[in-house]
């Protein structure tokens, strides 16, 4: 078994064992549009998401999707992005990262830079303003959109 699925089932585990803690029952639904989000690097919409779902569970609504998505989110399971300005995308790689966005094709990439990460305003330059977390978006045309 490659490390990549090894990866995608351990955090599957930790997130029905963290929705156990939270005292989150765990669906065929629920599991289904996490792992969904867990093996792609694709930032899909809802919409995305219930396309790919909706053969192989015939009883899933696009409102489940949207109301799971929004709990996961609340739960911290996901993260939301509107960086191209349209509908909203989904993240399961919650550690900090930020994007790179490409205004052709709407394509998301993470970009993980520890340096941008880091570089944190001291809290007197921001006028006593506490920055709890930082996401930056960078618009281009990406390497496929470009060829």
């Amino acid at each position: 078994m490659n490390d990549m699925i090894k990866r995608q089932r351990r955090k599957i585990e930790a997130f029905t064992a963290e929705c156990r803690e939270k005292g989150l029952s765990i669906t065929e639904q629920r599991v289904a549009i996490f792992k969904e989000l867990c093996t792609t690097d694709t930032h899909p919409s809802a919409e995305d998401i219930y396309g790919r779902l909706k053969n192989r569970i015939p009883t899933l609504s696009l409102a489940t999707v949207y109301k799971t998505l929004d709990a996961f989110e609340r739960h911290q399971f996901v993260t939301k992005t509107r960086a191209t300005g349209e509908k909203a995308r989904y993240d399961a790689n919650i550690e900090p990262h930020h994007h790179l966005v490409c205004t052709e094709c709407g394509k998301i990439q993470d970009l993980s830079s520890k340096n941008l990460i880091e570089q944190r305003p001291a809290r007197n330059q921001l006028n006593g303003f506490e920055v709890k977390t930082c996401r930056v978006d960078f618009h281009g045309i990406c390497k496929d959109c470009r060829s």
